[in-house]
């Protein structure tokens, strides 16, 4: 007679499809979550005002990873990430990696066969990869609310993803930003996770999570947080049962991330790059944390500690052995991606990146907090009372999750979007389980909460909409469009032969898209060189120091837009050539170029 117990019936009809749910009801379901979804991305695309005729994309990263993967498309040099053009005359090289380039050369390849150009078929893959990482992110939520057992609905959560603004801000037509790319794989894990902590770890694979968490650190370092906080869950499902299988499962996770790691490490790389120590981009250091982490697995389960107080012990010790060896082979891992950044670019201008703000929930900073967190702030007491009341694994781990990104998002707006994911869940299944509630069976009381659940889940498509409407107004960043610019003609007259322009770090991208010129600043961090040149040129008194930078960069043309440059702008701006210039008042060597494109300041430079 088998010793093997057939799990629960209550858990086995809840991760099975309601017999009475009619299947021509889930496939409508699923054509308006696909219909709302694609009603909202043509309302986006339709307000960003993206003009398909002069090949506009959003925001400068947009424009710089174009040029990356059209150099890709000319040069075919895969390990080549350089970008030649910026940092003039030196040349950039940038910290970003292939996945995404790989995402959208696949959306453009199919667009050469119908005769487009390959100018065209890279603009139309570069304008279609935000809505279609964003349709992938769907799914996949609704893959991760699946874990609960609501199949009921499950395909109109592939609509909620436009309740995150953060998310659909990057994921907007033209715009080519490998954040979605992590939150798509972010939510990947998170589904996993969740079914991996169900009894027997019914319906997840540890090693699809380590293959996962590797490729998520190829995209880009930030998923060592995920990457944290999964090894966290499953050490403290270990340190709490003392089951085996928890054992087993964090060893399988590690080992498949170890060797996911290795192979992608190899294929950005290349077998002479692997001994590069980088901790903004995939490297012998994340190579050898995934080492690491697989030697405490295995070294730390095999201790047998019969109380979870002599494991939690265990788990200490080896989690400070596993720190330590970490310090010493890269001295500035928990330093973070930055680690290795100037300190005086950090101070200067990466401190002042919105991406790396804080949400604070008072003054001018409401509006924003309302926009990023509403729907996390909303539902985490929800999750929290779950985790609380159940004590289920499920929910343990998604309150868990929440409360710590709701935190990580206080600290820096970059991290929301992950904060927004989870909260979705938690409202999502907060809505089902009002529609599937057992009080109140007749027919006046279901209709009534399937009105509420409806009106609910309308104001939740439209929280990202509206709330949006509360965000700082970016007008001034639009005031000088380097589009008028480029086709002005005084600008033209200069010629096709490569000049160096020297101007704000917002405007290096789209010059370089849109001219055949070279910058000098970019906003990239690796570019510390290009950011504190430039400014320290405009903010020197003397025109001896400013005649030696610019021969010393080559800089034919200095480009200004007062009202929109504020970065460029000195802290006391009296006496300096930025204000020689802004006022009309210029060296002898800087001759003023009139422009039709208003305001803009061009300086032609020459020094004889």
């Amino acid at each position: 007679m088998s010793t093997v117990m057939p799990p629960p019936v209550a858990d086995e009809r809840e991760s099975q499809p309601p017999a009475g749910v009619d299947p021509d009801r889930r496939r409508l379901e699923a054509i308006l979550g696909l219909v709302l979804m694609a009603l909202v991305l043509v309302t986006a695309a339709a307000t960003t005002q993206l003009s398909t005729a002069n090949h506009d994309l959003l925001d400068t990263d947009g424009y710089m990873r174009f040029l990356r993967i059209e150099r890709l498309w000319e040069t075919g040099g895969w390990f080549d990430g350089s970008s030649p053009r910026s940092n003039s005359p030196y040349g950039e090289y940038l910290h970003w990696t292939r996945p995404l380039d790989v995402v959208v050369s696949a959306l453009a390849a199919p667009m050469l066969t119908v005769g487009a150009t390959t100018l065209d078929a890279l603009y139309r893959g570069a304008v279609l990869v935000g809505p279609f990482v964003l349709g992938l992110i769907g799914l996949a939520l609704a893959w991760a609310i699946s874990a609960f057992g609501k199949w009921q609905n499950r395909m109109l959560t592939v609509a909620a993803v436009v309740a995150a603004p953060a998310l659909l801000a990057y994921s907007l037509p033209g715009r080519v930003d490998h954040h979605g790319l992590i939150a798509l794989l972010f939510l990947l894990v998170v589904a996993t996770l969740l079914r991996l902590v169900e009894p027997e770890g019914r319906g997840g694979s540890p090693a699809l999570l380590g293959v996962l968490l590797a490729l998520g650190t190829w995209v880009s370092t930030e998923f060592l947080i995920p990457m944290a906080l999964a090894n966290a869950s499953l050490l403290v499902g270990w340190v709490a049962s003392g089951d085996e299988r928890w054992g087993r499962m964090g060893r399988v996770m590690a080992s498949w991330q170890a060797g996911a790691i290795a192979c992608f490490l190899v294929i950005e790389r290349g077998l002479a790059g692997l001994a590069a120590v980088e901790y903004d981009r995939i490297s012998l250091v994340h190579l050898g944390l995934s080492a690491v982490l697989l030697a405490l697995w295995w070294g730390m389960t095999l201790v047998k500690a019969d109380r979870p107080a002599g494991r939690a012990v265990v788990l200490a010790v080896a989690g400070l052995a596993a720190a330590a060896l970490m310090r010493v082979m890269f001295p500035l891992f928990f330093g973070g991606p930055f680690a290795a950044v100037d300190p005086e670019l950090q101070e200067r201008w990466l401190s002042g990146v919105t991406e790396m703000q804080p949400l604070i929930p008072y003054g001018d900073g409401l509006s924003l907090f309302l926009v990023m967190l509403a729907v996390p702030v909303a539902f985490a007491p929800v999750a929290v009372w779950k985790a609380w009341r159940t004590r289920h694994p499920r929910w343990l781990l998604l309150a868990g999750w929440l409360v710590a990104y709701i935190g990580l998002a206080m600290w820096q707006l970059r991290f929301s979007t992950f904060a927004e994911l989870l909260g979705l869940i938690v409202a999502l299944l907060t809505l089902f389980g009002l529609v599937e509630a057992r009080r109140g069976s007749g027919t006046g009381a279901r209709l009534g909460r399937l009105a509420l659940v409806g009106v609910a889940f309308a104001l939740l498509l439209l929280a990202g909409p509206l709330l949006a409407g509360l965000g700082p107004s970016q007008d001034a960043a639009g005031s000088c469009p380097v589009t008028a610019l480029s086709s002005d003609p005084a600008f033209a007259s200069l010629g096709s032969g490569p000049l160096t322009i020297a101007a704000d770090v917002d405007y290096g991208p789209e010059l370089l898209f849109r001219t055949p010129h070279n910058v000098i600043a970019t906003p990239y961090h690796r570019n510390a060189d290009g950011i504190l040149d430039t400014w320290d040129l405009l903010a020197t008194r003397s025109e001896a120091e400013a005649e030696a930078m610019i021969r010393q960069r080559g800089i034919d043309l200095i480009l200004l837009c007062p009202q929109a440059d504020p970065g460029l702008r000195p802290s006391d701006p009296a006496g300096t050539l930025y204000e020689a210039l802004e006022t009309g008042h210029p060296p002898a060597w800087a001759s003023p170029i009139p422009l039709s494109a208003d305001g803009f300041l061009l300086y032609r430079i020459d020094l004889g």
